[in-house]
């Protein structure tokens, strides 16, 4: 018999091949190698436990076979193509590389989490940025001061806005020296960028930091978002139609000037618009109809291009919250109405039946096909309902804008992310702010909310679980639009004004005006400002 000295097995004396793993008897040496005696490999009975089971033992040739340890002298035999050991200088270099790779990512993820903000943030900070330049009036004029209360600008303007980051809108009514008539986007110079005679010509939306000057769109730098022969209508919620004429080519974009739908004109065509009616904020889909020359209309996502209802000389009317009707072009008499989402028609319902979205978050459907009774469709939880009172998801602006829920229990009420209690529920009332403020709030680390127990009013900070401030009153006085808050203390009966980022407070003779970064009260007949603060720094003259 032969026996392998790969694996062992045994075989005729006729073979050449091993038959169980192909190994070859055949040798290049001119004097035959004596073959070894198999050495069987060792197996324990003894359970083995947390480890790898051992490889099989390949029986080798053994000549001086010791049973000494092999110490000082060659390592043992290996299969296989022994590994030649790295270069220690290699070695180092590859390390190195690695390190730089895993430092570059760090930091590549930092620098991404830093300039990569939500919107919702980047537009919390447009709004309510502190340093912006405070509008002042003088004589029926406008100018401009800084937190220090230092004239800027002087009041030269008939009439002017905040400034935006670093430009205002502002207008001149008679041509002076220094500026001529009409509409001026001014620095913080007073220094004119672009001109308009209509007012109409100069827009700027303060939700999504856009400007739109002669059709053009232009970001809150005044930096040109589009080709130069592109114009824009805006629309609503931060989407715009757009035309390029030259390209036969229109569509629908966004507040950044991204491109999400492009329709190619005929040679005929030189006309289109977009139809869009907003949608309740638990709704994070958004569609709009898409109009040609007046004759062909289709329902496409405004944020993905995607067609859902696709071109029909049949007019489409955009109702709002993703509800839509269908009529006769001619007539205008209604044919069908549909709610879209997900991408794909949900509800159509003939033009005996109804679709109307409520201001709790839910669809009520009427459909004759399914009898008289209405009935109601959650689109968070996908349920159907029979009885309005069975709905239990009703989802607020706040609560869908920040993902904090109010419950309440037998003492009171508290609020909740997702299963987790955040507010104890052990108040008498939670008043929350404006989803915006709020986010402001937040970034800098101030997730305020208003709780109230035993008669008084206190800023509760979410992060901290804590109570910072305690007011003496039973009502606080906000502003969306502002950092300030102010109240009647029920003890002085003096007005309180309070600011909820630099924590400074202030008693005042009479009902503030709050802005985003300053407030102006009427004392002896004057009108006096007050910076973040709450200290004085400037007086009408």
């Amino acid at each position: 018999m032969k026996f392998c000295p790969n694996c062992g097995t045994q075989n005729s004396l006729e073979s050449n091949v091993c038959s169980n793993c192909g190994t070859s008897f055949v040798r290049n040496e001119t004097t035959p190698t004596p073959q070894p005696t198999p050495v069987p490999p060792t197996v324990s009975n003894s359970p083995v436990t947390g480890s790898i089971p051992a490889a099989p033992v390949t029986p080798m040739p053994m000549n001086n076979v010791s049973n000494q340890p092999n110490m000082g002298q060659n390592p043992p035999m290996m299969t296989g193509n022994p590994k030649k050991p790295m270069d220690p200088k290699k070695k180092k270099q590859i390390l190195i590389a690695i390190v730089a790779v895993l430092v570059v990512a760090v930091l590549a993820f930092v620098l991404f989490k830093v300039f990569s903000k939500d919107k919702k943030t980047k537009e919390a900070e447009r709004v309510f940025d502190e340093s912006q330049l405070i509008l002042i009036e003088e004589n029926d004029k406008y100018g401009y001061i800084n937190s220090d209360g230092k004239v800027v600008i002087a009041p030269t303007y008939d009439s002017a806005t905040r400034f935006y980051g670093d430009y205002a809108l502002v207008h001149v009514s008679s041509a002076t020296e220094a500026y001529p008539e009409g509409y001026h986007v001014i620095d913080t110079k007073g220094k004119i960028k672009y001109s308009a005679d209509d007012y109409y010509d100069i827009e700027y939306m303060p939700d999504y930091g856009i400007w739109i000057i002669d059709d053009k769109l232009y970001n809150y730098d005044l930096k040109l978002l589009t080709a130069e022969d592109v114009t824009v209508d805006y629309e609503e919620d931060g989407y715009l139609s757009w035309r390029q004429p030259s390209q036969k080519k229109a569509g629908i974009m966004t507040a950044e000037g991204k491109v999400t739908y492009t329709y190619h004109y005929q040679d005929r065509e030189s006309w289109s618009a977009v139809g869009y009616d907003g949608v309740d904020p638990v709704l994070k889909e958004h569609y709009c109809v898409f109009n040609v020359e007046n004759e062909k209309y289709a329902i496409v996502n405004c944020d993905t291009g995607k067609v859902i209802y696709d071109y029909t000389d049949k007019y489409i009317n955009a109702s709002g919250d993703n509800v839509f009707s269908i009529s006769d072009h001619d007539t205008l008499k209604t044919i069908s109405r549909l709610y879209v989402q997900n991408d794909k028609i949900l509800y159509e319902v003939s033009s005996d039946g109804n679709l109307d979205f409520s201001y709790r978050g839910y669809l009520k459907i009427k459909d004759p096909n399914r009898g008289e009774e209405e009935f109601y469709y959650d689109p968070i939880t996908g349920k159907e309902f029979t009885d309005y009172f069975d709905i239990d998801n009703e989802v607020d602006e706040w609560e869908a804008e920040t993902g904090y829920k109010k419950f309440s229990c037998d003492i009171g009420y508290g609020l909740m992310q997702g299963d987790k209690v955040v507010v104890p529920c052990e108040w008498s009332s939670i008043e929350t702010f404006d989803p915006l403020l709020y986010t402001y709030l937040e970034s800098k680390g101030k997730p305020y909310v208003i709780v109230r127990k035993d008669g008084k009013e206190s800023l509760y900070n979410i992060k901290s679980g804590k109570v910072e401030k305690d007011f003496n009153t039973y009502s606080i006085y906000t502003r969306d639009e502002s950092t300030f808050i102010y109240y009647r203390d029920e003890e002085t009966d003096e007005i309180n004004v309070y600011n909820l980022i630099t924590g400074k407070s202030a008693v005042v003779k009479e009902t503030p005006s709050m802005y985003n970064n300053y407030i102006t009260v009427e004392e002896n007949g004057k009108k006096n400002y007050y910076n973040m603060d709450l200290k004085l720094i400037y007086t009408e003259k």
